[in-house]
């Protein structure tokens, strides 16, 4: 019992003191104060809470074709004041969010009038905007290549060798056989040491097309496979496609071998022989 009359009585002290603490400071304002004619209660009350002066406002909408209502896709808004803007998303719709009370804004797109807009930001604001398409007419435009532009050839994954070529390079015994010679292009496997065959591309030699002016060889081989049907005195120019062969060659799975033959050496031949015409 007397612990506890001690504690009440130490608490009780504490409180008399600390209300005297606080009536002194507030006396103390008060004197500050004599003089104006703000009294503390007054004063605190002022400054309890400051207009926000830097609140910002958001602008946004949809940016439209004027005559058929259709959202326009990256159409140009920009806040002429801030130096900003934005583009419209595939909705055609826009967003911009600034601290101004006002906004000047261009709105514009390719093919359409640009349109100026100046609205009120006090709040968040809401703008369709409709552009008026435009036409601009031009004066005639030609184009035109240049001859020997360095295009060579339209046709994609073509390879093409002329005899002068094929003959420049090394050949068994010295006798040039034009099959194996395209067995050295890249894309082109040789398959079974010393054969002819041509192996494009993963496929078989039996699905390559070959074609000797136009018309198809079935058998380009002698001796098993090991020498070429065709010989090089003969050929003017050699050409191979390996991929995205032509509608007029069919549907074909590896390649399409084309040989053409030499004029020059084709009449000499018909002179001779009359009776092949």
């Amino acid at each position: 019992m007397l612990i506890s009359s001690v504690f009440l009585s130490l608490l009780l002290c504490c409180q008399i003191l600390w209300s005297g603490v606080v009536t002194s400071n507030l006396a103390g304002w008060d004197l500050c104060l004599d003089d104006s004619t703000l009294n503390y209660s007054e004063y605190h009350q002022s400054t309890d809470a400051f207009p926000d002066i830097s609140q910002k406002h958001t602008v946004n909408g949809f940016v439209r074709d004027l005559d058929s209502g259709e959202s326009l896709i990256g159409a140009t808004v920009y806040a002429l004041d801030y130096e900003i803007g934005t583009t419209t998303n595939r909705y055609g719709f826009f967003s911009l969010t600034l601290d101004t009370d006002s906004l000047s804004l261009v709105i514009s797109h390719v093919g359409y009038t640009s349109k100026f807009v100046h609205t009120g930001l006090e709040e968040d604001t809401q703008l369709n905007i409709f552009l008026e398409p435009t036409v601009v007419d031009l004066d005639e435009v030609e184009v035109v290549a240049p001859g020997g532009a360095g295009l060579e050839s339209l046709q994609m994954s073509e390879i093409s060798l002329s005899v002068a070529q094929i003959q420049d390079l090394p050949a068994l015994a010295g006798e040039v056989d034009i099959l194996k010679t395209l067995q050295l292009l890249p894309g082109v496997q040789s398959g079974i040491e010393g054969t002819s065959g041509l192996y494009v591309r993963g496929g078989s030699p039996d699905q390559n097309l070959i074609l000797l002016d136009g018309v198809p060889v079935y058998n380009p081989n002698h001796i098993f496979g090991f020498l070429s049907a065709f010989n090089d005195d003969a050929i003017r120019d050699v050409s191979l496609i390996k991929g995205g062969f032509p509608a007029r060659y069919g549907g074909r799975l590896s390649s399409i071998l084309e040989l053409t033959r030499s004029n020059e050496k084709r009449a000499h031949i018909l002179r001779r022989f009359p009776n092949l015409l």
